[in-house]
């Protein structure tokens, strides 16, 4: 169990911040040109949010 959340669940949660953080700044920078970009950032932090919940109560 250990080697699981050192290396898998940290790994996991390594990359949803980086991904997070693209996510909001591609939403910052081009959210006025593609006001679209909101609600996929919006859609792709709910999902993120619930796996480091997950990871979390794991």
């Amino acid at each position: 169990m250990d080697h699981i959340v050192e290396t898998h669940h940290a790994y996991v949660k390594s990359e949803l911040d980086t991904l997070s953080q693209l996510v909001d700044k591609v939403a910052r920078v081009h959210g006025e040109k593609f006001p679209w970009m909101k609600e996929v950032r919006r859609l792709v932090f709910k999902p993120f949010a619930e796996l480091a919940l997950r990871l979390q109560k794991e």
